[in-house]
């Protein structure tokens, strides 16, 4: 499996990594998606949209606790879910995570050779770049 890890916060950033993992051969793709509480709703449905234009086999909803910024834990991951689901992602192929290391776990979970997965990490880039390391030779 591939894996790239990006910060990619906002809809040109992700819209640009996506364009240039579009371009990566995968048998399935797997997009890492979440954001922080502090973007309006039109946002967050505009990082949807960008997210959904990858046609992603999978994709992991995260929260993130150390980013509510004034939301509710899960609302955001609500968010994104709904227009995930408005623009005809199949409910089977949403996941939940509590937070970037789950996610990334759960990702982990899922791939198989020749997979690509996209991870947009926001928190705990050390914790999660360990996760990875060490998975690394299951992945090859």
């Amino acid at each position: 499996a591939r894996v790239l890890v990006d910060y990619a916060h906002n809809p040109h950033g992700l819209d640009a990594l996506l364009q240039f993992a579009s371009k990566l051969p995968a048998e399935r793709r797997l997009l890492l998606l979440g954001q922080a509480g502090d973007r309006d709703e039109g946002s967050l449905r505009e990082l949807v949209k960008a997210a959904w234009a990858f046609h992603p086999d999978l994709v992991v909803i995260k929260d993130l606790p150390e980013m509510l910024r004034g939301r509710q834990l899960g609302e955001v991951p609500a968010i994104l879910e709904a227009e995930l689901l408005r623009l005809g992602a199949p409910a089977a192929s949403l996941v939940h995570a509590a937070d970037d290391p789950d996610a990334v776990r759960k990702a982990l979970g899922w791939a198989r050779p020749g997979d690509l997965l996209v991870l947009l990490v926001h928190t705990r880039r050390a914790e999660v770049l360990e996760i990875l390391r060490a998975a690394a030779p299951v992945l090859r």
